[in-house]
């Protein structure tokens, strides 16, 4: 089946940041889930972007191989979908998470409001 992996990053001011994401089937029940504390922090963006990666990483080590992606930040979505690499950090990034995205057999990106 295909299963919905929401992601989300956060701060504490410049010192720390933080991630999770979370992964449910068709009925909605929980099937994995994690998270990361880093010290220091990048852009918003780039923190979004980071948490999308590692939790791509972290599906595809469970074998999952068709997911609906959300996430809350906009921006990223939309680069995502429209397999956009900005020439910055960010791109970097992004470039690490559509390198992923071949490893499944169907992934769509959503943009939801928090």
């Amino acid at each position: 089946g295909i299963y919905k992996l929401n992601f989300d990053a956060g701060c504490v001011g410049e010192v720390m940041s933080g991630w999770g994401f979370i992964i449910r089937d068709h009925v909605g029940d929980v099937v994995l889930a994690g998270g990361k504390q880093n010290m220091g922090f990048s852009s918003p963006e780039e923190e979004e972007a980071r948490a999308c990666y590692y939790a791509l990483r972290t599906a595809i080590s469970h074998g999952f191989d068709r997911l609906v992606v959300e996430g809350d930040c906009q921006p990223l979505i939309s680069k995502l979908n429209k397999r956009v690499i900005p020439n910055n950090s960010l791109g970097y990034f992004i470039s690490d998470i559509l390198s992923l995205v071949v490893r499944f057999q169907f992934l769509a990106w959503n943009f939801v409001k928090r």
